[in-house]
């Protein structure tokens, strides 16, 4: 069974940590994907081959403040980002991330939130943001 993780409670980037102290991180965001590339034959209804390209890595964190420390646009780190199980916690290291920008947002009557977006850069084309050396 697994353990089930609560909240993440922090993340470095470029030797900038972010946690309560500087607005709390409210969520972590991975997204690892590819795009589908179906071969279909004649009449086909689903695809006799299912190939996976164009993979992408992007990470995006969410802080409950309007106007944190922003990194300069294109700056290329790892982020380190510590979530909070049960029993303990745990750290999660997503590497070669290059900051895109950022999004904020301060609604009447509640919380500020801002959006770091990161996208991923392979050294060789065939490692993800999960493997080290990525």
């Amino acid at each position: 069974m697994a353990t089930i993780t609560y909240a993440a409670s922090q993340f470095t980037f470029n030797s900038v940590t972010y946690n309560n102290a500087s607005g709390g991180v409210m969520r972590v965001t991975l997204e690892d994907n590819s795009r589908e590339l179906e071969t279909r034959v004649g009449d086909n209804l689903y695809p006799t081959s299912v190939e996976a390209v164009d993979a992408s890595g992007v990470v995006t964190i969410s802080l409950s403040e309007f106007g944190p420390t922003v990194p300069a646009m294109g700056t290329k780190s790892s982020i380190v980002a510590t979530l909070i199980k049960s029993g303990g916690t745990e750290i999660e290291t997503f590497y070669n991330m290059k900051f895109m920008g950022s999004s904020a947002n301060q609604d009447r009557a509640s919380s500020a939130t801002i959006d770091f977006r990161f996208v991923f850069e392979s050294d060789d084309g065939v490692n993800g943001p999960k493997d080290n050396p990525a």
